[in-house]
């Protein structure tokens, strides 16, 4: 059974769910993949001090960055 309940929130059986538009859920997905290679990044950094230099191209493709 499906139940709208508040302006974007509705609810199927107990669990409640958001609508979205796609754009604004589009914008979601992209804030949330730059914080992922944000993360990544930030360990790569981590793991590379006093270490020899490497290419950015190589790091990219090691730690599967865009």
């Amino acid at each position: 059974m499906i139940t709208l309940t508040e302006n974007n929130l509705i609810k199927i059986g107990k669990e409640s769910m958001v609508l979205l538009p796609l754009s604004k859920w589009e914008a979601l997905q992209e804030t949330i993949d730059d914080l992922e290679d944000a993360i990544r990044f930030e360990r790569v950094f981590k793991e590379s001090r006093g270490q020899k230099l490497v290419s950015f191209e190589k790091m990219k493709k090691k730690y599967h960055l865009k």
